[in-house]
Formats: structure tokens, sequence, C-alpha cells
């Protein structure tokens, strides 16, 4: 794949600098706004907590609700394991959610499908998607009900495998 670096890095300059300009043409009310919409709204509370007790657990309860921690700590490990209470109910959008939905079981299975969709992908194309993958079990698992995000590894593999096909075999090859 060839890419022109300086011209990508020179629109990625103009983008930044365009949007830097723009916000500090902002009235300071809207600038505050948008802070608080990037920033404060979502991640300074998860930040501080994890900062706090270095905790994963503390930091996503920090973003659930007291109902959707309480339905997970009672649940015994059994029925994690085995379904989880069942249902598409929701209570809690991380990883727990889905443990209380589909149990162990079904988070393993979900595990062992986003693997087989990377199978074949070159190392780079495999760990971004994986931690994709990752990222959206962390923070929004309800995605995993949809076949959305399945879809969007195998087809990033597909296209890419397509794209090298296409960069390695020139039709010369195909024309002997």
């Amino acid at each position: 794949m060839i890419v022109n670096w300086k011209k990508a890095l020179f629109y990625i300059a103009c983008t930044i600098l365009l949007s830097i300009t723009i916000y500090n043409v902002l009235p300071r009310d809207m600038q505050n706004m948008v802070y608080y919409l990037a920033y404060e709204r979502n991640l300074e509370q998860v930040v501080d907590a994890f900062d706090g007790s270095g905790n994963l657990n503390d930091a996503l309860d920090e973003r659930a609700n007291d109902m959707g921690t309480r339905v997970y700590d009672r649940l015994s490990f059994e029925k994690k394991l085995v379904g989880g209470e069942g249902g598409r109910f929701m209570i809690l959008s991380d990883y727990r959610g889905f443990i209380v939905n589909l149990g162990y079981i079904g988070l393993w299975i979900v595990i062992i499908i986003s693997l087989i969709t990377v199978v074949g992908a070159p190392p780079l194309l495999k760990i971004s998607l994986l931690l994709s993958l990752l990222m959206i079990l962390l923070h929004r698992s309800w995605f995993f009900y949809e076949p959305f995000p399945y879809l969007m590894s195998f087809l990033a593999c597909v296209l890419y495998q397509h794209k090298y096909f296409e960069e390695n075999n020139s039709e010369e090859e195909f024309a002997e």
C-alpha cells in the first residue's frame, strides 16, 4: 500500500489547526460547552475514580447505575457461568451487563467468534480490530447482540486481502 505520508500529515495538521482556530473563535460560553461535552461529561469522573483506586470496576461503576451493579453482584457464579439472567434487559452497558444477560459462556463465544473473524489478517490489522472489539466490550457490550462488530472485522480483513491481492498481482500476470 503506497501512502503519501507527507500529504497525509499535512491534512491531519490542517484539520487540527482548523479545529483549534474554530474553538478559539467561539465565544467563551460555547468553548465551555464544547469542553464539557468532550471531556467532563464522560471522562472526568471515570478518570478520577480509576486514579483513586486503580481498579477498572470502580471506574466502570462511576458510569453505571446502582441497580445494575447490585444485580451483577447478587448473581451467583453458576448463573453468571451458564447464562446470566437471560433476556435483553439493559442494566449495565459494559462487559458486566453482557455477563448478566448471556453469562461467561456467551462471553467466551463472542471472544471466539471475534478471534475467528480476524484469522488471516496481518498482525497490525488483527491487533487494531481486536483492540476495537475489546473497547466495544468494555464500553458498549450490547453492540455484540447485533452482527455489526463481527461484520466490521470480517469486512476489514476481506478488504485488506483484496487490496493486497490487487497490489501484488498485476494484470500482466493474468494475461500469461
